[in-house]
């Protein structure tokens, strides 16, 4: 019995392999066919293509509607307004013009061209070598001074003065101002009680009407107020038209300040006299003054300086001077000098006065009253 069904089996088993031999090979290539893209592919056949979308990708072409434009009416064209003569007036005007309304015609007035040999320019701070220099402004100075002549005196006039007549007193003169330190200085007389002469420029080292206020006290507190030109010109070089716009333009800038007085005392810049200088000077009644002690402020303008300034101050007074030339533009001048001169003068028993003073000069002479 058992020997039996183990055939029976033996022979299903068989028959159940030889059954599924066609199957496996029909699953196979049912499996191929529908997976397309895998491994094994039919050597015979060609793989197909599936490509795959790339960045970025591209942009829809929607297309543009299309609006039709819109048709407006022209504009009709306005019509052209013809012009109409007005009717002629009914009444005649008067032939001859009201008092506001100007004559119809009026007179040219020719001018008349008088031959002058006024120069043009100024010249420069540096001497030139063109002897006429031409002055600017409205009008061309006739030569005779503005304003009243000042007093009689004995003081000359056109004639170069660097001495005082009146004993124990010395003047201490400045140029180039007014600046910066100038007011200062002022104090510096006021709390020693001495005078100082001030030979002023309009246009320097700065513009004399942004210090119109030192002028001012200047002038009341009884200092003297001298010309020194208009524009620290060299007067050597200009003709006598030339010197004497300089010196009128710096007075009618100084009248308005100094109560109308325009200055009867003057200096040179440079000290550069001449026979014209002195002939214009004399014409127009100015005193020229200079100097016979010369501290050279100007050429020790620094603290390591300044006494060498004080031992020129002395050797100028052993040597009989009396007229001090400084300059109010340097700071070393105001701030560490003039105290040191100013001690040497009491030192030695003198007096710091003007140069009008101490030449016996009325202080009525010092200023020319205008008309």
């Amino acid at each position: 019995m058992l020997c039996r069904l183990f055939t029976l089996f033996i022979t299903a088993a068989l028959a159940c392999c030889v059954a599924a031999i066609p199957l496996q090979g029909q699953q196979s290539n049912s499996i191929i066919e529908r997976t397309p893209g895998r491994w094994p592919w039919h050597p015979h056949r060609p793989r197909p293509h599936h490509p795959r979308p790339h960045w970025p990708f591209p942009k829809p072409h929607w297309p543009k509607p299309h609006w039709p434009k819109p048709h407006w009416p022209k504009p009709e064209p306005e019509p052209t307004a013809v012009p109409t003569m007005a009717p002629e007036p009914t009444t005649v005007p008067p032939t001859e013009p009201s008092g506001t309304y100007p004559p119809e015609t009026t007179p040219t007035v020719e001018p008349t061209v008088v031959p002058t040999d006024v120069p043009t320019t100024f010249p420069s701070m540096t001497p030139t070598a063109d002897p006429t220099v031409a002055p600017t402004g409205t009008s061309v100075p006739t030569g005779v001074p503005t304003g009243v002549p000042p007093m009689p005196g004995t003081i000359p006039f056109g004639t170069v003065i660097n001495q005082c007549t009146v004993n124990g007193t010395i003047a201490l003169t400045f140029d180039d101002g007014p600046y910066d330190y100038t007011g200062p200085l002022l104090d510096i007389f006021a709390k020693n009680g001495a005078k100082g002469t001030f030979f002023v420029n309009a246009m320097n080292f700065g513009n004399i009407m942004d210090y119109a206020d030192v002028i001012k006290r200047m002038y009341k507190e009884g200092h003297m107020l001298g010309s020194h030109t208009y524009s620290h010109a060299d007067l050597s070089k200009l003709n006598s038209t030339g010197i004497a716009l300089e010196m009128k333009k710096l007075d009618d800038i100084l009248a308005p300040i100094i109560d109308g007085n325009r200055p009867t005392y003057m200096r040179a810049p440079y000290f550069a006299y001449s026979d014209t200088v002195s002939k214009t000077m004399a014409e127009l009644k100015y005193h020229m003054i200079d100097a016979n002690i010369d501290t050279k402020d100007y050429e020790h303008a620094t603290p390591d300086g300044v006494p060498i300034s004080v031992e020129n101050f002395k050797k100028g007074l052993e040597a009989g001077g009396t007229i001090t030339l400084c300059h109010d533009v340097h700071q070393t001048t105001v701030e560490l000098l003039i105290q040191q001169l100013l001690d040497e003068i009491k030192k030695r028993g003198l007096r710091a006065v003007t140069v009008g003073e101490c030449l016996g000069d009325p202080q009525a002479n010092w200023y020319r009253p205008a008309q």
